[in-house]
């Protein structure tokens, strides 16, 4: 999503990609994971890879001296946390992590996932995330409507994962008009205040659940 018009922000590239049957869909969170996914496409034998990284300026991070190959469809955690999990994708990683420092200030301990992986999803780690979070958000610079967060919850779905509090946070169903970054991002709620506004709620709203839950235990004991 640059600073270009509303047919070339590239806002649908995960979720028309992810439709094409053994293609590999990878999107880095900067430069030299850019450079790792590049050496790894090179190498990948079994099928095409589709790499998506966005338009704009770099992060401006020193180049590696040296190339590594990731493994097809695994995560790395990127920042531990006990009280949610974030799994983000692309451009939205590094400014997870800045979610994540905003939540810790007010008393949320963030998760922060690189999926760098649309297709296949590492289904070993969101296994783990079932079993260790209630609550789970996705970010992603696309389409809400087909897109890593959708890609998500169908694995979530697929394993009764009904326990968790679960929310996408992507572009909304629209196009969006010419503008900065910045501006764009707060537009479509994907900066970190209105993101962390969101979690924040959405947490409420999680421990307003098992109070309830509590208290009715509570009750039913008498």
């Amino acid at each position: 999503m640059g600073e270009d018009g509303p047919t070339h922000h590239g806002s649908f590239d995960l979720s028309y990609l992810r439709l094409v049957p053994g293609l590999v869909v990878m999107a880095p969170k900067d430069e030299n994971e850019l450079r790792d996914m590049l050496w790894t496409a090179i190498r990948y034998r079994k099928g095409p890879i589709a790499l998506r990284f966005p338009r704009g300026e770099s992060l401006g991070l020193p180049p590696k001296t040296e190339f590594n190959e990731i493994p097809i469809g695994k995560s790395v955690t990127i920042r531990e946390g006990k009280d949610m999990a974030i799994l983000a994708i692309g451009d939205r990683v590094v400014p997870s992590i800045a979610l994540a420092e905003k939540l810790e200030e007010n008393g949320i301990s963030a998760r922060v996932i690189n999926a760098r992986f649309i297709k296949p999803l590492d289904t070993d780690m969101m296994d783990e995330v079932i079993r260790g979070y209630s609550t789970v958000v996705t970010v992603e610079n696309n389409t809400i409507i087909g897109g890593f967060g959708s890609a998500v919850a169908e694995v979530f779905s697929e394993r009764a994962s009904d326990k968790i509090q679960f929310r996408r946070f992507g572009l909304p169903d629209r196009f969006v008009p010419h503008g900065k970054y910045s501006d764009l991002f707060k537009d479509t709620g994907l900066d970190i205040e209105s993101l962390s506004r969101e979690i924040l709620s959405l947490a409420h709203s999680n421990n307003q659940k098992r109070k309830s839950k509590f208290s009715l235990r509570i009750k039913a004991g008498k």
